[in-house]
């Protein structure tokens, strides 16, 4: 099975395919905003839409079974505007699953109590024997756990996100 991972930001959105069959990496990559002012509506609001069009162009360059994706805390600051980018995918996914996690997710599932970003990139490391930005290696991550999810073997929150 690919599955994609996306770890979804403004300063840098992390984006890989990983084959669960052969425990692979096939494809990452990363993509920002083109301006870094994003606490304001009506930018937030072109730069999200602009950054849904960078992701719809990996997901379109890839074959993908599903997709996991974080989503945010809409309660904090960055939340609400990060929630932006998620309605700007909504009419761009693909006809495949999209299974949604929490953000704590990543860390329950790699049981990083430091929550550090370090601790992540390592995960990946040793699993994949492959040094990435801590936002691709969170995508990695991301489509790790929804195999694990698929597999029974993560029981922690996953909605499934209904088109």
């Amino acid at each position: 099975m690919k599955i994609l991972g996306l770890d979804i930001s403004y300063s840098r959105t992390g984006m890989a395919v990983v084959d669960t069959a052969t425990i692979s990496i096939l494809s990452y990559a990363d993509c920002s905003a083109s301006e870094k002012t994003v606490y304001d509506l009506s930018t937030s609001l072109k730069l999200a839409e602009d950054l849904s069009l960078k992701i719809k162009e990996f997901i379109d360059s890839n074959d993908v079974d599903c997709i996991c994706v974080e989503y945010p805390v809409l309660a904090t600051r960055s939340g609400a505007y990060l929630g932006l980018i998620q309605q700007a995918l909504y009419p761009k996914w693909p006809n495949c699953p999209v299974y949604m996690v929490p953000s704590q997710a990543i860390n329950s599932f790699t049981k990083n109590k430091g929550k550090t970003k370090t601790f992540l990139v390592e995960w990946v490391k040793e699993r994949f024997k492959i040094r990435l930005n801590h936002d691709i290696a969170s995508a990695v991550i991301l489509a790790m756990l929804c195999q694990a999810y698929l597999n029974g073997e993560y029981k922690n929150t996953v909605n499934l996100l209904k088109k």
